[in-house]
């Protein structure tokens, strides 16, 4: 049997990242991140609704987490609980409105846990919003087979029909 709170937080995940690559580029970011937040638990609250009172009360506290501490990252019994990975994507896209990929990413990093999930679900929902030129340029020098990864992203992007042209 599934657990309500992991559909949940895939489906707000999935979800908002869809809204904001579909989000008209000339709202402000904080439209964007705010309609893309609301589309995404609307799309979700099938899912927390089948919850429990205290595991609702438990997605609600992760959703809405104003900061890494509020989401214990490091706490030793839950690193790689799902929750915490959708706790650090909004608390990032929230804060992405007003400091850097790098920051962001940097501080969630350093909060240890399950830093590369924390970081890979927090980086795909920043990304989404700010698209790739704002990505860190040096982080993108590093990359190891970036021939290999742009090949394989363009043939993603074609699947979708989206123009990869400059």
């Amino acid at each position: 049997m599934h657990d309500p709170r992991c559909v949940a937080s895939a489906v707000v995940v999935s979800s908002a990242i869809a809204s904001l690559i579909g989000s008209d580029p000339s709202s402000t970011f904080a439209e964007r991140v705010e309609a893309s937040l609301v589309t995404a638990l609307q799309a979700a609250s099938p899912f927390v609704s089948a919850c429990p009172p205290e595991q609702q009360t438990e997605f609600n506290h992760y959703f809405n987490a104003n900061s890494p501490k509020e989401l214990n990252l490091s706490e030793r019994n839950t690193i790689g609980y799902t929750l915490k990975a959708l706790g650090a994507g909004t608390f990032a896209l929230r804060q992405a409105r007003t400091e850097s990929f790098e920051s962001i990413i940097t501080q969630l990093t350093l909060e240890a846990g399950d830093a590369d999930t924390n970081g890979a679900v927090a980086g795909a929902l920043i990304g989404a919003l700010v698209g790739f030129r704002a990505l860190p340029a040096q982080w993108i020098a590093q990359l190891i087979h970036p021939t290999w990864l742009n090949t394989k992203i363009k043939s993603l992007l074609d699947i979708y029909g989206i123009n990869t042209e400059l």
